[in-house]
C-alpha cells in the first residue's frame, strides 16, 4: 500500500507544510520539527525565533520545559519519530494534536 509519502512530501516538505499550518493555528513567534533518521536528530523545518525550543535530546524532561513552550511528540511515546515544537501565547489544542497525528503518519511511511 502506497501512502502520500511516496507522492507529495519529503520529510522536510512535510514539516514545512506542517509549520504552514501551524502558523495559522497558532501564530507561534517560533517553531521547529524535528525527525529522527536512523539515530540522528535532524531539523526538518524552522520558523521564526527558535532559540528557547529545546532540542528533541533534552525532550524526556517536559516537565521541565518553559512555560510558552508547546510540544507534539510524532510517533509513540517509547520511540518518538519526531516533535512539532512552537512557542507563543497560545496552548495546544485538538487541531495541532492532528496536526502531529498527520505529520507521525507522513514520517513513518516515509
Amino acid at each position: 500500500m502506497n501512502s502520500t509519502a511516496d507522492f507529495l512530501f519529503t520529510p522536510e516538505e512535510a514539516a514545512e507544510a506542517a509549520l504552514d499550518f501551524l502558523a495559522r493555528l497558532q501564530a507561534p513567534d517560533g517553531a521547529t520539527v524535528w525527525g529522527k533518521i536512523g539515530t540522528v536528530w535532524h531539523c526538518l523545518a524552522r520558523r521564526g525565533d527558535t532559540a528557547c525550543l529545546p532540542k528533541p535530546d533534552k525532550l524526556h524532561a517536559a516537565a521541565s520545559l518553559p512555560d510558552h513552550v508547546r510540544l507534539h511528540r510524532l510517533g509513540s511515546e517509547s520511540a518518538p519519530l519526531g516533535w512539532l515544537l512552537w512557542h507563543g501565547h497560545k496552548a495546544a489544542d485538538e487541531l495541532t494534536s492532528r496536526l502531529a497525528y498527520l505529520l507521525s503518519g507522513h514520517l513513518l511511511g516515509a
